[in-house]
């Protein structure tokens, strides 16, 4: 084997890693989304806020702060028979859950209905 001299080596460059072309990919996509960004508009600030009452006048039953009225967990599921049981949770007064039972041959009809009554 013959001895090579340093000046017959070339060095070239290694490949990027996946780990650097996926960084410079992500930077690109940076750099462009950035220069598509815009000023948003000034925040205008109300002179007066309106503050909720004080906790001796707030009623849960007809207070317009409220966004969310208390929701009895619900689930659904198949009995042996293969209905679609929908049972909801009993509520602190009620001794049992409450049940549908919807047959097979039924279900997309109910579904249908109850789909057409949200959307109204």
């Amino acid at each position: 084997m013959m001895p090579v001299k340093p000046s017959q080596l070339e060095l070239v460059p290694s490949p990027p890693s996946l780990e650097d072309s996926f960084d410079r990919a992500v930077e690109r996509v940076l750099v462009k989304s950035a220069a598509k960004v815009e000023e948003p508009p000034p925040v205008k600030v109300p002179d007066k806020v309106e503050v909720n009452p004080s906790s001796e006048d707030f009623d849960w039953n007809t207070d317009d702060s409220i966004i969310l009225r208390e929701q009895r967990a619900t689930a659904a599921y198949r009995n042996r028979a293969g209905e679609l049981i929908i049972r909801q949770q009993a509520a602190w007064d009620q001794d049992e859950d409450t049940f549908v039972y919807i047959s097979p041959e039924n279900e997309i009809a109910f579904m249908e209905g109850l789909a057409k009554r949200a959307r109204d």
